[in-house]
């Protein structure tokens, strides 16, 4: 690192701990990418909702460092009918469906 001729505006020990977290966040996001294979969702389409009818379709999210997959409708209603169901876990669905 090279001294600058200006003051700083945050502490090296703060700005080291900075870099930390950015490289623990870049190796989660990579983490992440390289898992998007397994993210496959075989009933895709081929799942309707109970109570609306309507195809649901797989998704997943992310938070807590885990990937959460689920299924959820693939489109909104423009007719003004709601629908109580929002999602539905993948791994709840796929397991009671027999090969």
């Amino acid at each position: 690192m090279v001294k600058a001729s200006w003051t700083a505006i945050i502490s090296e020990k703060l700005f080291h701990e900075v870099q930390d977290i950015l490289e623990e966040n870049y190796k989660l996001e990579r983490r992440r990418i390289n898992d998007v294979e397994k993210r496959i969702f075989l009933l895709s389409g081929i799942l309707s909702c109970g109570e609306c009818g309507r195809p649901l379709c797989g998704r997943s999210a992310h938070g807590k460092g885990q990937v959460h997959r689920y299924y959820a409708h693939a489109f909104k209603r423009n007719d003004g009918t709601k629908c109580s169901v929002k999602r539905i876990r993948a791994d709840d669905v796929e397991q009671v469906v027999e090969p």
